[in-house]
């Protein structure tokens, strides 16, 4: 069985130019974001909130999380190499339900989940969204 959580992912605060924000004390502004991860022995998978409620809702059809992609060059992406895309597809087993990544030519991950799981992080996700809109305001 995978293990799934939700966990805080870090990085580095940035404007619309790509630009690394700085606060009043000229530190580095850090941008914590919460994401659902998975885990099974060495298979490793992450998503957003969003994603992970609209796999969801996608059970049984393939979702597109983002298609191939070459970025222009930019603090983001230095490098501008190719983006693969990735989809997923969740659908049940008869034992629990399964979520297939597939990630550009890598081969495909399966993770396996316990029945209901997948649909209460879902929940989850909707309601840390709704929080979130709720407390920014």
């Amino acid at each position: 069985m995978s293990y799934i959580s939700i966990d805080t992912f870090k990085s580095v605060w940035t404007d619309d130019k790509g630009q690394p924000k700085k606060n009043k004390l000229g530190e580095f502004q850090g941008l914590a974001e919460l994401r659902v991860r998975l885990d099974e022995g060495d298979k490793k998978s992450t998503f957003s909130l969003n994603q992970w409620r609209q796999i969801v809702a996608a059970r049984g059809n393939k979702f597109i999380i983002n298609e191939t992609f070459t970025p222009e060059k930019s603090k983001s992406f230095p490098s501008g190499k190719e983006v693969p895309g990735r989809s997923a597809i969740l659908q049940s087993n008869g034992i629990g339900d399964d979520l297939v990544v597939e990630k550009g030519g890598e081969p495909r991950q399966v993770y396996n989940l316990q029945t209901g799981l997948a649909d209460a992080f879902a929940l989850v996700c909707t309601n840390t969204e709704i929080a979130q809109r709720s407390a920014g305001k």
